[in-house]
């Protein structure tokens, strides 16, 4: 089994910010196979997540969005991890990344948090050698203004909405690949 973890804050208010690119990404692969949705509520480790279950080349997959705020990101992560008895190199999390331009990819396999705050309380819970495998996807523009935590709280332009909908469909396919081949075969294709 292996699990997607789509990162974005919960609540009809965020669902068109650059901070839910992750859960974008996740409603895009559900769009696509079909999979079954699961409510758990998991309090003692994390709170609410939604959980959505296929299979992929003969591969279970799990696909979860955590219904704390980004920023708590990491308790949810952890109690996704033990319910589904899984260790860390079976996770990708998919998150929005300023630094990049919109729509640009870069699978990593591990690495530092860049700055993204949900990705950082989930290396923070997971421990600091913690190899978490991310799909960063590009929310940025050649315009960042100081306040960035204001930006990655906007939603996205209506120009931006445009190139979005492809952006979402090759990060979907990044996250296919990863699950069926790996993530250097990943990188290789979506990097």
């Amino acid at each position: 089994m292996k699990m997607i973890l789509g990162l974005g804050n919960p609540g009809s208010d965020y669902v068109r910010t650059r901070h839910n690119a992750g859960f974008r990404v996740i409603d895009e692969l559900i769009r696509r196979k079909g999979w079954a949705e699961e409510r758990e509520k998991r309090s003692k480790l994390g709170g609410q997540t939604v959980r959505y279950r296929a299979s992929l080349r003969g591969t279970e997959l799990v696909a979860v969005k955590p219904l704390s705020f980004m920023n708590a990101s990491g308790s949810a992560f952890m109690a996704a991890l033990k319910d589904f008895d899984l260790t860390v190199d079976a996770v990708l999390v998919v998150l929005d990344d300023v630094s990049l331009p919109l729509g640009k990819l870069r699978l990593k396999p591990s690495g530092t948090s860049g700055g993204q705050k949900g990705l950082e309380d989930i290396l923070n819970v997971a421990g600091a050698d913690a190899a978490v495998a991310r799909l960063r996807f590009g929310v940025g523009n050649e315009n960042l203004p100081q306040d960035l935590a204001a930006f990655v709280l906007s939603d996205f332009w209506p120009d931006e909405e445009k190139i979005l909908a492809g952006a979402v469909a090759r990060a979907a396919d990044a996250a296919e690949a990863w699950a069926a081949c790996g993530i250097d075969a990943a990188m290789n294709k979506f990097n």
